[in-house]
């Protein structure tokens, strides 16, 4: 699998230095077309494969679904180290978080949004582990663009206070390959999906409380 993947010549540069605030989002070009299309042809191919992956807020009989999406299992064969080692940089380079790594019951998945499937405004820090020890969140881009209609990773500081850079960021996010890394407690969404399909890989990386 890791001979598939090459470099890319879009990739954001990464001299931040250490301590940005937790609403710092990088984003770098991470697999090409071939390689992404090999990681897909190791998701289920049939719909039944895929585990429901709704997520409730608050009483299931009178809130509606917060995540409506599938999910699958990423089987390691070599790409999750190159992942993790490539977030584990970015975290370097732009936060200077005191990471662990990831967390056995809380691991890197195939994520599916059919037609309707989103995810409303939420953070992906919880009260209790694994989520509570979570400290950054990845998500990679493998679908196309032109492929689906909706579907954008938003992030609600930038919408509300950089609306034309919070645009540029979502077609940025949205080119296939792209590593996508921000902090577990940014406040963030993906919008519903009108048309087609839109297949993501996403993660945590986990650390120590802050103080």
């Amino acid at each position: 699998m890791a001979s598939a993947m090459t470099a890319r010549d879009d990739v954001e540069p990464l001299g931040r230095p250490q301590g940005q605030p937790l609403t710092h989002v990088v984003h770098q070009a991470f697999l090409d077309n071939d390689a992404c299309d090999a990681l897909l042809a190791r998701a289920p191919a049939a719909d039944d494969a895929w585990a429901d992956g709704t997520v409730y807020d608050g009483d299931l009989s009178t809130a509606p679904a917060l995540r409506t999406c599938r999910t699958a299992p990423l089987v390691d064969d070599g790409v999750l180290g190159w992942l993790q080692e490539t977030v584990a940089a970015i975290n370097a380079n732009a936060f200077g978080f005191d990471l662990k790594g990831g967390h056995e019951d809380d691991a890197v998945a195939f994520m599916r949004y059919d037609v309707g499937g989103r995810f409303a405004w939420h953070v992906d820090v919880g009260p209790s582990p694994p989520l509570s020890s979570r400290k950054l969140a990845f998500s990679l881009q493998l679908t196309p663009p032109a492929a689906y209609v909706g579907g954008d990773l938003e992030f609600a500081h930038l919408a509300l206070t950089a609306p034309d850079a919070h645009r540029a960021l979502q077609q940025a996010i949205r080119r296939r390959g792209v590593l996508t890394v921000f902090a577990s407690n940014l406040l963030h969404r993906v919008t519903p999906v009108t048309q087609g399909q839109r297949t993501v890989v996403v993660g945590w990386v986990h650390g120590p409380r802050f103080r």
